[in-house]
């Protein structure tokens, strides 16, 4: 009786663990759309040295970004998907220059203003990914397209400033920047099975490189609750300014269980190191910046 219970016990036990482990991933089919918003604040603090006294300089780079994403085509283990932006503003300021950028696509179209034109390039513009099941982003095609769109807007015919746009705009636009932001938010998911309060690990590469670990906070068929805490650095060149540091990132994602897409996704992340101006020559300017990210589906 007793080898009895311990078989009924043991049985009982296997049963419910095998219930609680989940296959996280994607679940997408041919003809799912997904408009998404993205909010991301970043305040850059320069810390320099003039004349034997410390002055704080704040640059702040605000994004708002509208995109659509279509699935196009499935396969056992991937995704083929066409996205485009529908509308994009940014703003640059800081507190000693004031406003430097401030460009909004949704804005009546000012004929004299060169990089409200440029910007507008990127809108309506379909470029295709392939993401596997875990958001992992292995292939993009279509960032030369956006690039070409934004520099034929601008107007330009030289051809010295065509190449000189093209370089600097590959590095923000081309389709690797792209993909690795688009990975923030698409590669959260495990290779195997977990319950509630298992953990797994990941990494992202590019200027901003992140190894993670994500939990699974809660699941069942109303709420996928997903957080992660992350080790990111930051590497970038923008030419006349290179920055270095890293940090850590909280993130705490709300998906959909029926198919794995986030319903709302907001990350927070510190970091500190140094930068390089070019007109400040080669001392080292201790430099802190922190970003919060938003994306919500609309």
């Amino acid at each position: 009786m007793k080898f009895v219970k311990s078989i009924f016990y043991l049985l009982l036990f296997v049963t419910t663990t095998t219930v609680a482990q989940q296959q996280l991933g994607y679940n997408l089919k041919v003809g799912d759309s997904f408009s998404l918003t993205q909010k991301s604040v970043q305040t850059i603090v320069q810390q320099f040295e003039t004349e034997g006294m410390t002055m704080d300089i704040e640059l702040i780079n605000d994004v708002q970004a509208e995109f659509l994403m279509t699935v196009v085509e499935t396969h056992q283990n991937s995704y083929i998907i066409d996205f485009e932006f529908t509308n994009f503003a940014y703003q640059m300021r800081s507190d000693t220059m004031g406003t430097v950028i401030d460009v909004d696509t949704s804005a009546e179209l000012d004929e004299s203003d060169m990089t409200q034109a440029i910007f507008r390039g990127l809108l309506g513009v379909t470029m295709t990914m392939e993401m596997l099941k875990t958001g992992r982003i292995i292939d993009i095609t279509g960032g030369d397209a956006l690039i070409d769109n934004m520099i034929k807007n601008s107007g330009i015919t030289d051809e010295t400033q065509i190449q000189a746009m093209r370089d600097g705009m590959e590095k923000e636009y081309g389709g690797q920047k792209i993909a690795a932001g688009f990975e923030q938010f698409t590669y959260i998911y495990p290779e195997t099975s977990k319950k509630t309060g298992e953990s797994w690990e990941n990494s992202i590469d590019g200027e901003l490189k992140a190894e993670q670990v994500w939990t699974l906070a809660a699941f069942d068929r109303n709420v996928l609750s997903i957080v992660g805490v992350s080790e990111v650095e930051m590497e970038s060149d923008s030419g006349t300014t290179r920055i270095k540091v890293k940090g850590t990132q909280n993130t705490q994602i709300e998906a959909d269980p029926a198919h794995g897409f986030i319903k709302t996704y907001h990350s927070e992340s510190v970091t500190e190191g140094e930068s390089f101006v070019d007109s400040y020559g080669d001392s080292a300017i201790p430099t802190k910046i922190t970003t919060i990210t938003d994306y919500t589906i609309n």
